[in-house]
């Protein structure tokens, strides 16, 4: 799923090229290298099956968000945006939710349970689109997109490190590819 995810920043990429955003050579031939690495280390015989399209739908949905934040209102702050998006996606998640209560019933609130979800909500949401929001509006979606390509890099990284993956040579080879094209993207234009 991962994997699939680090598909964003071309996804990203397309969706600016569609707004009129020029993308440069350079930042074509990052995105076509690290794009290159992240499909050759994927192609290890994977299945694909029906969360796989989820997830191809999912960043979608998040390159066509990432393109767009760059037209959001000018009268409407950071925070005041996210707290928007954020109010209008709990308005879609709250049926969804009441239904998963109904067929499944609550959960007892302790620390293992709640700890958890407020990482998920505070950390990994708040901040961390916070945080992309400013990055889109400093140097537009493509070219902050790029770091998505990393994704696959650490958790072939973690997978050796914590659970003792075998990482050989072209894991390696296709790593190279990804730090390569994610600088070579990266990079300021001159």
């Amino acid at each position: 799923m991962g994997m699939i995810m680090a598909a964003s920043p071309v996804l990203m990429a397309v969706f600016e090229r569609l707004g009129g955003v020029r993308l440069g050579a350079r930042r074509t031939a990052g995105l076509l290298t690290a794009c290159t690495g992240v499909l050759l280390l994927m192609g290890r015989g994977a299945s694909f099956g029906a969360g796989d399209l989820w997830m191809i739908a999912a960043s979608c949905c998040f390159a066509a968000y990432s393109a767009l934040l760059r037209r959001r209102p000018a009268e409407l702050d950071g925070t005041g945006f996210l707290f928007t998006t954020f109010l209008i996606g709990t308005g879609f998640l709250l049926p969804v939710q009441a239904a998963s209560m109904a067929v499944q019933g609550g959960f007892a609130p302790t620390p293992a349970t709640v700890l958890p979800l407020l990482y998920v909500g505070v950390a990994s949401s708040a901040i961390a689109f916070f945080a992309w929001g400013r990055a889109i509006a400093l140097i537009g979606a493509a070219r902050a997109g790029i770091v998505y390509y990393l994704q696959p890099v650490c958790v072939a990284a973690l997978s050796w490190a914590l659970l003792g993956e075998d990482t050989g040579r072209p894991q390696l080879l296709c790593m190279a590819l990804i730090l390569g094209g994610v600088m070579l993207g990266a990079a300021p234009r001159r």
